[in-house]
C-alpha cells in the first residue's frame, strides 16, 4: 500500500512524482516501458517548459545535457513567404530542442532521485470500490497484480486506459489531431531556429522543422482528425513532399531519413470536463491538456503534473476530506492554463483554418518588426 500511485513516467507523471517525493510522500511511479524510451513528439521546448523545470529543480540537469538552444522561429505562410522572429531578451537561451528519449529519461531519473519508487508494469485497469479509485491493476511478466493507494495520478498518455475508463466518453474528432514525424540527417549545418510552415493542405495544422543538432532534425506534419479525413492522401505523402520543397532542400542539402516515420494522436484542450474523479486525477496528455493552436503539450504536462502533486500532498493531510481536496486540481489548472487554452482554441478556429489571414499577417510582418515580435510571443504563449 502506497500513499500515491503515479501511472506514467513521462513529463506529467515525473513532475507529479517529484513534487510528492520531495514532500516526503510514499510514491510509486509506474510505467510499462524501461527508460530511456522514445515518445513521438516534435521535441520543441519553449521557455514555459524551462520555467517548469526550474520549479521542479531539474533545469540544471536538463541544461547539462547540452540540448540545442533555439534563438528564433521562422514562419512560412501557405504561399511560402518566410519571416524570422527572434526570441525576446528575457527568453534568450530558454528555448531548446530535446529528443524525448533523453529528455524524459532525465525527468524520470530526477523523480526517483527525489524519492519516488519506479515500478515496471503495464497498467490495465483502475481498481474502483464503492465509487472511488483505490489503485490499479497491473501486469508484469504475464502476471496480474493489484497496486493500491488512496490516490492515483493518471499520466500515461493520450491512449490511457485509465482515462478512457474514468471519463466514459470519447474525445470528438474535431478536437483531436493526428501527426507524423521522423528524424532526418542533413549534410548542411542547421540553424538555431525552428520552422513552422502553415501548409495549405493541412490547415489548421502545419509542418515543422526542429533542429536536434547541427546535422539532425525532427521533421513532421500534423492536422486535425476532421481535416485528415478530408485529405486525398496520407500524411506520410505530405511529409515526403514537404521534404522536397526548394527552401527545405536548400536548408538540408542531402537529406537522409534515419528513422521510420511515427504517427500519433493527441486530444486538444478545447472541451470543458473535470479531470478529477474520486481517488484519481488526470494530467498531461491523459487529461487532454494539449494546446489546440500548436499541438504542444510538454509545458502543460509539467504544469498539470506539478499541480496534481501539490494538490494531492495537501489533500492527504486530511484523509476524511481527501476527495474534496483533490477537486482543487480543477480550480488550480484553470487558474494557470484555462485562459491560454481558450485563446488557443479561438486562434485555431478563426485564424489558422484559412489561408488569407496567415498570408496577410506573415507578409505584413516582413516589413513591421512589431508584428514579428507578436509572432515570437505567440509561439511562446501558445506552446
Amino acid at each position: 500500500m502506497h500513499e500515491v500511485i503515479v501511472v506514467g513516467a513521462g513529463p506529467a507523471g515525473s513532475a507529479a512524482a517529484t513534487v510528492l517525493a520531495r514532500a516526503g510522500r510514499d510514491v510509486l511511479l509506474v510505467d510499462h516501458t524501461e527508460f530511456p524510451r522514445d515518445k513521438p513528439c516534435g521535441d520543441g521546448m519553449s521557455p514555459m517548459v524551462t520555467t517548469e523545470l526550474e520549479k521542479l529543480c531539474v533545469w540544471d540537469a536538463v541544461r547539462a545535457a547540452n540540448f540545442r538552444i533555439m534563438h528564433s522561429v521562422r514562419y512560412v505562410s501557405p504561399n511560402e513567404h518566410i519571416i524570422e522572429a527572434l526570441e525576446s531578451r528575457e527568453n534568450e537561451g530558454r528555448s531548446f530542442v530535446a529528443p524525448r528519449t533523453r529528455f524524459d529519461h532525465i525527468l524520470k531519473e530526477h523523480a526517483t532521485a527525489s524519492g519516488a519508487t519506479f515500478h515496471l508494469a503495464h497498467v490495465t485497469a483502475p481498481i474502483v470500490e464503492n465509487g472511488r479509485v483505490q489503485g490499479v491493476v497491473a501486469r508484469k511478466d504475464q502476471v496480474e497484480q493489484e497496486l493500491r493507494a488512496p490516490v492515483v495520478i493518471v499520466a500515461d498518455g493520450n491512449n490511457s486506459v485509465l482515462a478512457t475508463t474514468l471519463r466514459k466518453q470519447k474525445h470528438p474528432p474535431i478536437h483531436t489531431v493526428l501527426a507524423i514525424k521522423a528524424y532526418v540527417r542533413t549534410t548542411k549545418e542547421q540553424p538555431h531556429s525552428i520552422l513552422l510552415h502553415f501548409l495549405k493542405e493541412v490547415l489548421p495544422g502545419y509542418a515543422w522543422i526542429f533542429p536536434v543538432s547541427s546535422d539532425l532534425v525532427n521533421v513532421g506534419v500534423g492536422t486535425t482528425m476532421v481535416r485528415n479525413r478530408q485529405l486525398r492522401r496520407p500524411l506520410r505523402a505530405i511529409l515526403d513532399d514537404f521534404l522536397q520543397l526548394p527552401y527545405v532542400r536548400e536548408q538540408f542539402g542531402e537529406a537522409t531519413m534515419v528513422t521510420k516515420p511515427q504517427a500519433w494522436m493527441l486530444n486538444l484542450a478545447c472541451m470543458d470536463f473535470s479531470r478529477v474523479f474520486p481517488g484519481a486525477i488526470l494530467v498531461g496528455d491523459a487529461g487532454a491538456f494539449i494546446n489546440s493552436a500548436t499541438g504542444a503539450g510538454v509545458a502543460s504536462a509539467l504544469t498539470t503534473g506539478r499541480l496534481a502533486g501539490e494538490v494531492t500532498h495537501a489533500a492527504l493531510h486530511s484523509k476524511a476530506m481527501l476527495d474534496e481536496g483533490l477537486r482543487d486540481f480543477d480550480q488550480r489548472w484553470k487558474q494557470e492554463l484555462e485562459s491560454r487554452f481558450n485563446q488557443a482554441c479561438l486562434v485555431r478556429r478563426l485564424f489558422l483554418g484559412r489561408t488569407w489571414p496567415i498570408n496577410w499577417f506573415i507578409e505584413r510582418s516582413h516589413h513591421h518588426p512589431h508584428l514579428r515580435r507578436i509572432l515570437a510571443e505567440w509561439i511562446i504563449r501558445f506552446s
